[in-house]
Parts: C-alpha cells; structure tokens; sequence
C-alpha cells in the first residue's frame, strides 16, 4: 500500500511509522512510503525523515528529493534522487512505472480494481514494463497487457488471472 504523510516539525512529538520491518522517523516533512510484500519505499517530497531497521543497526536518514529502497533480506538501498511528479502519481490518480516488474505493477493496480489480479505461477511475474495510466484505467491497461505483451489475461469467476502465453 502506499501512504503519503504530510507533518509539522515538533522535536517534542516525533512520529515513528512502521512499514516492512523498519521505522520511518518524521522529523518534519512530507514524504511517502510504499510497501510491497518483500520491499518498502521511503521518499521525501520536503523535509527530513529517518528511516532504521527494527533493531536499529542501520539507518539512513533522507532529505527533500531522496529516495531508498529497503527489504529484509537485502537491507537498506542506496540513496537516489527520485522524480516527485511521478513517484506520487498515484495522489492525483495516476499510476506511473519505469521499469518496473509485473509483480509489483499488479500489486499497485489491486489497490484499485474491483477484482482481485493474481499472478499465476507461470507468469513472467519479473518481465519489466513502462507504463503511465489513470487508476481508473485497469481494465484497459490489463486489455493492453494482453495484446503488447508475452501475457495471457484471463476473467475468472473470483478476478483476473495473468498468465504466459500458451
């Protein structure tokens, strides 16, 4: 899921956020965090934020412009510059990828669709794809999906099913 967090600096109130096994620390700032299954994301729109892991071994802190990438099993990113318009997109109802899996394309279009979207255990849920479209677009993008790329899209009773192709 993703959550944008718009906060006043008070030293006196800190704000702790935890997300995929690590705590963001507001230290005044607007900043967003994406979570996914095995990855979280922390960019800073305006200010600054601390992002740590539960035990507090390693820590990162992030100003205005900054993005990481964390998972428990690889720890925390590099730090990288990151496009605002794009990485918060999804504010204004656009979803934007740049080279980004399948998996985790359909993991953000799910938090919009009315029917699930699984991934079978054929798909080539890694194939990396660029694409920009409105959230209430899913539908015709899942139409695109299928007709641009190596994708098999298929309406079950209980959602949408994304496969190779046959």
């Amino acid at each position: 899921g993703n959550a944008f967090f718009d906060i006043a600096h008070d030293e006196s109130r800190p704000l702790t956020v935890a997300a995929g096994g690590y705590d963001v620390r507001v230290l005044g700032t607007s900043f967003d965090i994406r979570k996914h299954d095995d990855w979280v994301s922390v960019s800073v729109a305006r200010g600054h934020v601390r992002i740590a892991d539960k035990a507090g071994d390693h820590r990162q802190d992030l100003l205005a412009g900054d993005k990481i990438v964390a998972s428990l099993s690889e720890g925390l990113g590099a730090v990288q510059a990151f496009d605002q318009e794009r990485e918060l997109s999804w504010r204004s109802g656009r979803l934007s990828f740049v080279d980004a899996p399948l998996r985790d394309i359909v993991a953000d279009m799910n938090q919009y669709s009315d029917r699930p979207i699984r991934l079978s255990a054929d798909a080539p849920s890694n194939l990396r794809l660029t694409l920009s479209f409105r959230v209430d677009q899913v539908d015709k993008v899942l139409a695109g999906l299928d007709t641009g790329y190596p994708l098999q899209i298929e309406s079950t009773a209980d959602g949408t099913l994304i496969s190779g192709e046959h």
